[in-house]
């Protein structure tokens, strides 16, 4: 595949989560709960890929495999996931999807800065510069003037 479709998909990609945290957030309202919301979606989108990998006749991965990686290999990603899916929830009825979107990638950004800048997480090391902060700092401005505005 190029380049062009691989930003492609990842637009989709990002279009799809403001679709999902208001499907999320109208379920949660029908069950009075965010955490029974986000358990709902969790349930379906396992049983969505477990779907996926028997038609694609995919590899069911085994335990053992799983046990023998690191603790925070294997258990963080879903523990990050449940957070961010119960979060969202939560917070989109309170700040909107616009402010919650640009916190959110905000926050990413941040996050990805560290990372880059210590190579963490098998990321490439790369130096922190003023021109990394100063699109921070917009971001940061960004969601200020979105948030008053």
């Amino acid at each position: 595949m190029t380049q062009g479709v691989y930003l492609l998909m990842a637009i989709v990609a990002g279009a799809c989560l403001p679709l999902q945290v208001g499907v999320n957030s109208s379920l949660a309202r029908g069950l009075e709960n965010p955490i029974s919301a986000a358990l709902v979606s969790f349930a379906v989108g396992t049983m969505a890929l477990f779907a996926y990998v028997l038609m694609m006749r995919l590899p069911i991965p085994g335990f053992a495999r799983a046990a023998a990686m690191p603790w925070w290999i294997w258990i963080g990603g879903g523990f990050l996931g449940a957070y961010f899916v119960s979060s969202a929830i939560y917070l989109a009825p309170r700040l909107g999807a616009t402010v919650l979107f640009m916190t959110i990638i905000t926050g990413q950004l941040l996050f990805a800065l560290l990372l880059e800048s210590k190579g963490l997480m098998g990321f490439p090391e790369r130096s922190l510069s003023a021109g990394r902060f100063a699109g921070i700092a917009l971001m940061i401005a960004g969601v200020y003037l979105t948030r008053r505005f």
